[in-house]
Formats: C-alpha cells, structure tokens, sequence
C-alpha cells in the first residue's frame, strides 16, 4: 500500500527495498519525489510530522524555516498538511512535504530539489493505493 501521486508519464518512478518511491524527471533536473510505505495513523498527528520533519531536514541548512499550509486537503478531500521548507540564505524552497492521512493510514510525500515548493501542485493530486501483493482471503490461496 503506498500513495498514488497521479504523476504525468515523464517522471520515472523506482521503488525502493523499503517500500518508498522514488520518481524524477529529465525535465526538472535535481528534483526528486519521495513517497513513503502507508504506516498506522498515530494518534498526535502533529508529533509524528515533526518527527519526520526532524529527520528528513537533519543534514539541512540551520537557518531553515518552515511554513505551513495547516489542515488541507488533497484534490480528491483526504486530509492533508502540506509544509514548505525555506533556507535562510536562499529565496528558494529546499523542500516540500505533504503529510497524508487515508482513514487509519498515514503516509509522507516529499520534494527536494530546486525551487520544490514549484512541484507542490503535484503533491496535492495524491489518492491512497491500497492494492497490495499479500495474501488477504484464503480463495487468493487457490488462484
């Protein structure tokens, strides 16, 4: 189960051993996608974002500041924040994530990259994919 960006046929995708995704495009070079594996919804919403925030910018400009785009949504209405990472010694984004909530799911979706906050509207388009190799009914058993 992972996240499903709807991303237009020029961006590559390739999945990673951890179940992430990762997509990139010869048109925005330097620009990368990243989708995170869904994982059980934590209670503290906020808590689990910062937490992923930390890690995700731990190697990142200390002067970063953050904004954010509190309590949207997608495109197609799933709960949504959206955070913009600014560096404090350049005008443009470093980075841009999208923290999603899909019922009792939670999932991450980021963009680093040159001017990322430009590729936020592709953020905003994602749809949880809920489709998955593993075996659900015992009649998988007989196919």
């Amino acid at each position: 189960m992972n996240v499903d960006l709807q991303l237009p046929p020029e961006w590559a995708t390739v999945v990673a051993d951890d179940g992430s995704v990762r997509a990139t495009s010869a048109s925005y070079p330097g620009v990368e996608i990243v989708t995170t594996p869904f994982t059980i919804r934590e209670d503290n919403l906020i808590a689990w974002s910062r937490r992923i925030l930390c890690a995700q910018l731990a190697t990142a400009d200390a002067g970063l500041v953050l904004s954010l785009d509190e309590r949207s949504t997608t495109v197609g209405g799933w709960p949504t924040y959206f955070v913009i990472a600014h560096s404090s010694t350049t005008t443009a984004a470093s980075g841009a994530f999208a923290f999603y909530h899909f019922l009792d799911y939670a999932a991450v979706a980021s963009v680093r990259g040159p001017d990322a906050a430009n590729h936020l509207e592709l953020l905003r388009h994602a749809r949880p994919d809920y489709s998955t190799d593993a075996i659900v009914a015992l009649e998988q058993l007989w196919q």
